[in-house]
């Protein structure tokens, strides 16, 4: 069962989704897909720059603050396969789709990346905290352990079973 972990975008999403875009870790973009904004970074941003700055007032692009981490304005999260599960990244990208319309719904701006230039898959997405109707993602521990729940749901239907542990 894969291990989720996600990371706050505070100032450099273009930056986040250049890398998880990175051709030479998905295969030509073969094993990149998104819901409500384009595969490819640029596209990516400006949608989600247009979300997020009608429904917060605030700039995409705002510098963090000299006190503070400033906004979130996307939200990175990483699954990670080990490799004894022997997925395909075929496999492992389906599950990511899926585990995307489940996890985060329809009304979201995600862009979702497999990568497959480590020894194990993984599968990246950046979200944009707020969805398309304005309503807010805020990343914390408790949606942290709801997103693993689904990651593991996700998953079974895969026929990938549960880590018996998760990490902190």
């Amino acid at each position: 069962m894969p291990y989720v972990k996600s990371i706050p975008i505070h100032a450099t999403v273009n930056r986040s989704l250049a890398y998880i875009l990175n051709p030479d870790k998905t295969e030509d973009l073969v094993y990149t897909t998104s819901l409500n904004c384009m595969a490819n970074a640029k596209d990516a941003y400006l949608a989600m720059k247009t979300i997020y700055e009608h429904y917060s007032g605030e700039k995409f692009n705002a510098p963090i603050p000299l006190e503070g981490k400033g906004s979130v304005k996307a939200i990175h999260y990483i699954q990670s396969f080990s490799p004894d599960e022997n997925i395909t990244p075929e496999e492992a990208h389906q599950i990511a789709k899926a585990f995307a319309r489940k996890t985060f719904g329809d009304n979201c701006q995600v862009v979702i990346a497999t990568h497959l230039d480590k020894g194990h898959l993984h599968n990246h997405y950046i979200l944009n905290t707020y969805t398309l109707d304005g309503k807010k993602f805020n990343d914390n521990q408790t949606t942290l352990k709801h997103i693993r729940e689904y990651s593991d749901r996700v998953c079974l239907a895969f026929g990938i079973q549960p880590i018996l542990e998760s990490k902190g």
